[in-house]
């Protein structure tokens, strides 16, 4: 059962991701509907799994393309756009270690579980996400909930490479370490501090 377990969770994410804009090109599912942001989910299964205990993760990828970005699965997809945020799905409710356990026999309950947070956490999240402007405001909320500017660096090299240089250079300012590193870093991108 266990090859078999693994063709069942993927059909059912299917089953709730695939109505909600995700398309299946491999092993994840993407939203690129709103581009240049695109969104990825991805089943991480746990590098301990032995028989009897499997556990996976949904990891949440949310890219942004450059200006000459096209299709996300094109061949230049790394050189075209660049992760703003990378988080297992359980961050978005708090728990970001959250794992889901796949049982030996019968998986409506996991299924049960997989489906409530789906729907509860992550699409509500992917849904607010809609445009450049959508995803600055989440980030920016993010890094208010935290106290710090974790989202800053990355989302300074999106716009960066966007063209979106003054944007840019707020991003680049927020972000913690050397001084001279980051100018240094900010100016890879074409923006002086």
């Amino acid at each position: 059962m266990p090859d078999e377990a693994w063709k069942r969770i993927d059909a059912e994410l299917a089953r709730v991701l695939v109505p909600a804009g995700f398309v299946r090109r491999g092993k994840p599912f993407v939203d690129q509907r709103a581009r240049p942001v695109v969104k990825e989910i991805a089943v991480e299964r746990s590098r301990w799994n032995v028989p009897g205990r499997r556990r996976f993760a949904l990891l949440l990828t949310i890219s942004v393309g450059d200006r000459e970005a096209r299709d996300y699965f094109a061949p230049d997809r790394d050189a075209r756009y660049t992760p703003v945020f990378r988080k297992r799905t359980g961050y978005l409710r708090g728990e970001e270690a959250l794992e889901f356990t796949v049982p030996e026999d019968g998986l409506e309950p996991l299924f049960a579980a997989l489906d409530r947070h789906l729907e509860e956490d992550v699409l509500p999240f992917c849904r607010r996400i809609d445009s450049v402007e959508a995803l600055i405001a989440v980030l920016e909320a993010e890094n208010a909930r935290l106290g710090e500017p974790f989202f800053s660096a990355t989302l300074a090299v999106a716009l960066a490479r966007l063209g979106r240089l003054d944007e840019a250079r707020k991003y680049f300012a927020e972000m913690q370490g050397v001084p001279e590193n980051v100018r240094t870093f900010a100016a890879r991108y074409g923006v002086q501090l």
